[in-house]
C-alpha cells in the first residue's frame, strides 16, 4: 500500500523503488506486480509496465490475458496494448474502473466517463482513489467527472 500511496502522490521513482522491495520479499505477490506496472505506466516506462502487467496476469492464472497483453504490445506498442485491452478483445474480468483509466490515457473521455459511471453503479473499490489517481487527470476538468467525485464522496 505504501508503494501505491507514493504513485498516487506522483512520486513515481520512490514508488517503483518501494514496490521492487516488496516484489523482492515475495516475487509471487500478484498485487505488488500490478502496482509496479502502474508506477511504470505513470512514469512512461511502458516496456517495464507491460512486463509487470503480464506477470500479474500469470500469477493470478489469467494466461489468456497475459498473452493478449504481450501480443498487443509487441504489435502496436503502448497504444496497441491500450486499444486491445479496452476494445473488442477486452478481457471479461477487466473492471470498469480499470478500463476507464486506460480509456482516459487513450483520450477517449466519453468512454472513460461511461466506464467510471458503470464502476460507480457496481460499487467498485478502486473509486476510493478517484480524487487522487493521476491516470484520471485528463478528466478532472469535465463536469461529469466532478459530479462523479461528488457522488462518490469523501
Amino acid at each position: 500500500m505504501y508503494g501505491e500511496c507514493l504513485f498516487f502522490s506522483r512520486r513515481y521513482d520512490e514508488s517503483i523503488s518501494q514496490l521492487k522491495k516488496t516484489v523482492d520479499l515475495d516475487p509471487n505477490f500478484a498485487r505488488a506486480h500490478y502496482s509496479l506496472a502502474t508506477a511504470y505506466q505513470l512514469k512512461g516506462e511502458y516496456t517495464e509496465s507491460v512486463a509487470e502487467f503480464v506477470k500479474f496476469q500469470e500469477l493470478t492464472g489469467n494466461f489468456e490475458n497475459a498473452s493478449l497483453i504481450r501480443e498487443s504490445f509487441a504489435k502496436g506498442g503502448w497504444q496497441g496494448f491500450l486499444r486491445a485491452i479496452t476494445g473488442e478483445r477486452r478481457p471479461a474480468d477487466l473492471s470498469s474502473s480499470i478500463a476507464a483509466r486506460f480509456l482516459a490515457e487513450l483520450g477517449e473521455k466519453d468512454k472513460a466517463l461511461a466506464e467510471l459511471n458503470k464502476a460507480y453503479e457496481n460499487h467498485e473499490y478502486f473509486l476510493v482513489w478517484l480524487k487522487v489517481d493521476p491516470r484520471l487527470d485528463s478528466l478532472r476538468s469535465d463536469r461529469r467527472f466532478e459530479d462523479l467525485v461528488r457522488r462518490v464522496g469523501d
